[in-house]
């Protein structure tokens, strides 16, 4: 019988007894070196709480006895030197993008910035991904993991739109992102600012928990003394100039049924429009646009062409600040000259003839002859304009609205009359707007702590007149008439350079001077404002300043917006005769030379 030894779990003798002879004892097992891996752990976890550093490491290697037998071994423990530090840095970064609304932009002189325009959605992108630091393991990639939350901070208002639901958050406030792009509106209420900083941020997950909040760093914290990635984008927030349209023309009774309702001053409320689409570039109706042209009138087709002393009634929308006493918009017209066969002959196009207008009338009391429209006796010829004549059609709602804000009684609104127009340049007062924003919001629900009547007036309608003289004659661009007829014995528009037998094409440039825009930052209005004028504002910001334009053909071939374009003017037309015309943007009016109030007096008597 062998003594007993057992060694790792392998009987090396057997103590069972035996009639002759024992096993031969087993063989101790040769030691072997330990596998490479056999100290290492992986996928070790660091608690999201723990914060960034440096920390020190410690180990050692113990080596103890796999048996004793009748002796005393102690156990070995080495320490392990060198061993490295570990380094917590937990990533985040921040790099966002805005949409830019370049292509709704209408500024006359937009900044070079990111675009925001009211009344239109916008969409921040602000991923997990990006790159973080040229550290091993770091470098291009994503961080979702790592990052607790995105946040984004306007310093204005808007709403966060999820499908049709919105959520409206205060300016200043920071808004939490879910995903990588984030849909936003900008309500009509919030003024217009040249370039603002929008504040964007992602913090890690350790950041909470280790006060980390205010330690930044701009894009990434490459830093691992930072928990938090921030950026700053600049935009500039701008209104909207949109909806020309004619509402009315005064050639009765030929016009009166399109306009007005049978036997009855009372609007249709049709009208030409520039283009198909809205101010949006979305198509909403399929004909009766500017110009008008023979055949555009809805019963007569032979009609269209607009006669010369006859009044077209029009209007148009802003959204913004132009509101203010001093507000005012500046349409410029220029006159051009085609012929009645039209300037398309197959794909050979002539381009309109750029004329001078000259007309005979009665200016100060006093009858004229010869006058250059656009010449400083032509500024003297102003025609007046009545907000509560019932032939302009503002509704008892606009009135009430005005006047509510306004501190005035209706009445003072609707009687007093104000200069509009010369036939040389339009120019619309604040006093002929009224504030057309009631409930002008996403939901139609006016947030708590929105003054409603900000709201209403951060929408304007803009009314105003325009004719030509019904005694208006063309002349080519530049014509010396005042020399000719010196050296000539006068006047008498027989003459062979005046133009015959044709159109005059009227293209308005439309541009809005708002005063104060630079120091917009408040609310800005006194409420008497409409009527004292921009008081409110520093001494050298009360002169009203050029702020958006309709045509805006000094930016628009760099992707800024033409409302014209936008709105989808047609820019070919076949008029009843057959004849084709190829206009431009803002090529609104065309008058017959043929046809004036003066003549259809003479021929018909009064009507």
């Amino acid at each position: 019988m062998n003594d007993y030894l057992e060694f790792d779990g392998k009987i090396i003798m057997n103590a069972d007894p035996v009639e002759k002879k024992t096993p031969t004892p087993g063989r101790i097992p040769e030691s072997t070196q330990i596998d490479r891996d056999i100290l290492y752990q992986p996928d070790l976890l660091i608690e999201p709480e723990k914060s960034n550093g440096t920390f020190n490491s410690s180990g050692d290697v113990q080596f103890y006895p796999s048996f004793v037998y009748n002796t005393n071994i102690p156990d070995v423990d080495i320490e392990i030197n060198p061993i490295n530090d570990v380094v917590i840095h937990t990533p985040t970064v921040c790099y966002p993008t805005i949409t830019d609304a370049k292509e709704y932009t209408q500024l006359v002189s937009p900044g070079n910035c990111y675009h925001l325009v009211l009344d239109r959605y916008f969409t921040v992108n602000l991923p997990t991904s990006g790159y973080h630091s040229s550290l091993k393991g770091y470098g291009e990639r994503d961080y979702a993991k790592y990052i607790k939350s995105r946040e984004v901070k306007f310093p204005f208002e808007v709403y966060m739109c999820d499908g049709d639901d919105y959520t409206y958050y205060d300016a200043d406030t920071w808004i939490t992102l879910h995903q990588d792009s984030t849909k936003f509106y900008l309500p009509i209420w919030v003024n217009e600012t040249a370039a603002v900083g929008i504040d964007f941020r992602a913090r890690a997950i350790n950041c909470d928990a280790n006060d980390g909040l205010e330690m930044e760093e701009v894009c990434a914290n490459a830093d691992n003394s930072n928990y938090v990635a921030v950026d700053t984008k600049n935009a500039e927030v701008s209104g909207r100039l949109y909806n020309l349209n004619m509402y009315d023309y005064s050639d009765y009774p030929f016009w009166l049924d399109v306009f007005r309702k049978p036997k009855s001053l009372e609007l249709k409320r049709f009208a030409y429009h520039v283009g198909f689409n809205n101010q949006n570039g979305e198509k909403v109706r399929s004909a009766f646009t500017l110009p008008t042209v023979d055949g555009s009138h809805p019963y007569m087709r032979n009609l269209g062409v607009l006669k010369p002393g006859y009044t077209s009634r029009m209007s148009l929308i802003t959204i913004g600040n132009i509101y203010h006493g001093t507000d005012y918009i500046k349409i410029y017209p220029t006159f051009y000259y085609v012929s009645k066969k039209g300037n398309v002959n197959g794909s050979d196009i002539t381009k309109l003839e750029e004329v001078d207008l000259y007309y005979n009338g009665t200016i100060n009391g006093k009858y004229r002859n010869v006058v250059k429209v656009g010449s400083d006796l032509d500024k003297q010829n102003v025609k007046k304009m009545m907000l509560g004549n019932p032939y302009t059609g503002v509704t008892d709602e606009e009135f009430n609205q005005k006047a509510k804000i306004a501190g005035l009684k209706p009445k003072d609104i609707r009687s007093t009359t104000y200069d509009v127009y010369t036939y040389g340049e339009i120019t619309i007062p604040s006093r002929m707007s009224t504030y057309i924003g009631m409930d002008c919001a996403p939901d139609e629900v006016i947030p708590d702590g929105v003054d409603p009547d900000r709201v209403t007036k951060s929408k304007q309608k803009w009314y105003f007149e325009y004719s030509l003289p019904s005694d208006v004659h063309a002349v080519k661009k530049g014509f010396d008439v005042t020399k000719y007829a010196h050296e000539n014995g006068g006047i008498d528009y027989k003459e062979g350079f005046w133009k015959k037998d044709g159109y005059i094409v009227v293209n308005f440039e439309i541009v809005t001077f708002e005063a104060g825009f630079k120091n917009i930052q408040g609310d800005g209005d006194t409420g008497m404002g409409w009527m004292e004028g921009a008081e409110i504002f520093d001494k050298e910001s009360e002169t009203p300043i050029p702020h958006l334009t309709y045509t805006n053909r000094q930016n628009v071939d760099y992707g800024y917006c033409s409302m014209y374009k936008m709105e989808d003017q047609p820019l070919r037309k076949i008029d009843w005769h057959k004849a084709q015309f190829a206009f431009r943007y803002g090529d609104v009016l065309m008058y017959s030379l043929d046809g004036s109030a003066k003549k259809d007096y003479r021929s018909y008597g009064t009507h």
